[in-house]
């Protein structure tokens, strides 16, 4: 092979890196410029939902509201239930990023001593509490595929959903786990337990309505504290370390007012 064959194989393949660096390029922008209409259509559909309901929502709603066509939006999501079920994983990935955060917090405290199990496994039900109450409608999104009497998923999209769920109540179930390993409570299954301070949880946040015709009664606030408390001595926790528990909850609350 001579120099001038040496000097061509050089100039063909600097011209085809050329090419395929502008070719990678063009497809890195137009995967942004996707993504960035898949964004939009979420946050908007996510506004649809919070103010009008998941049973109201519609693809023609959300068209008309990004003023495209229905045709265009099942470029980016094949069906309404995926949009749906984008929408879900959404909404745990913003409560596994809450939860996470909320660990953190408490990891970073050094004057906890024995009380950091409960003040941990208090928190971290702070954050469905909070949730519940910043974020009702999307909150119900993840329960509405637990309790709509008809399928919103298809069972491959709920399964997705629901693995991601579990997931995100990952960090809940070690901590329960560490406050068996801790003595804090009394030795049981973590994610069975993780699953139930969710339901139960949720079910308390239902009744906020009914506060309306008995304000007296239906304080949730309390009923959340009186649930938790309930649950951690049925799982073996002492009555007065939930108590200092609370009091460093109490006493973190005051801080960040």
């Amino acid at each position: 092979m001579g120099p001038r064959q040496n000097q061509l194989d050089k100039k063909v393949n600097n011209v085809y890196k050329i090419n395929m660096t502008h070719k990678i390029k063009d497809i890195g922008r137009r995967e942004r410029k996707r993504q960035a209409r898949i964004d939009e259509l979420l946050e908007t559909a996510m506004a649809l939902v919070g103010a009008e309901g998941l049973d109201s929502f519609s693809m023609h709603k959300l068209a008309d509201a990004m003023d495209l066509t229905v045709g265009a939006i099942y470029r980016y999501f094949p069906s309404k239930s995926a949009l749906i079920a984008a929408l879900e994983q959404r909404v745990i990935e913003a409560l596994a990023g809450d939860l996470r955060e909320a660990e953190r917090a408490v990891r970073g405290r050094d004057d906890l001593g024995d009380d950091e199990p409960l003040v941990l496994l208090l928190r971290l039900a702070g954050v469905y509490h909070r949730r519940f109450a910043t974020h009702p409608q999307q909150m119900r999104l993840i329960g509405g595929l637990l309790t709509s009497p008809d399928p919103v998923l298809r069972p491959d999209e709920a399964d997705e959903v629901i693995v991601s769920m579990l997931a995100a109540m990952g960090v809940v179930s070690a901590a329960l786990q560490e406050a068996a390993d801790r003595g804090a409570l009394k030795e049981g299954d973590p994610l069975e337990r993780a699953i139930l301070v969710w339901a139960a949880l949720r079910g308390v946040e239902q009744t906020a309505k009914l506060g309306r015709h008995r304000p007296n009664l239906f304080v949730i606030d309390r009923l959340y504290r009186c649930l938790l408390d309930t649950l951690l001595i049925g799982w073996g926790a002492d009555s007065l370390q939930i108590t200092q528990a609370w009091t460093h909850i109490n006493s973190e609350s005051e801080v960040e007012r």
